[in-house]
């Protein structure tokens, strides 16, 4: 859905009040509502799901070429 590393889009663009998502100094606000705590824009979140993501996890190694986690 493109927000992974802030990259083409943002959380704030699958709630219904933007203004629930408050950053603040690098930090969000504490959520004013239950649960996730904000109201999900369902239909933003599937037309998301319809773009393409070629977005491949990187593959990271030590000196000695053996596989480092994530």
């Amino acid at each position: 859905m493109g927000i992974h590393y802030n990259q083409s889009a943002d959380l704030s663009d699958y709630v219904t009040k933007k203004q629930d998502v408050t950053i603040t100094e690098g930090y969000i606000e504490p959520l004013p509502k239950s649960g996730l705590g904000v109201e999900i824009d369902v239909q933003a979140i599937i037309k998301a799901s319809h773009v393409i993501c070629d977005r491949k996890n990187p593959l990271w190694h030590h000196d000695d070429g053996s596989l480092a986690e994530w």
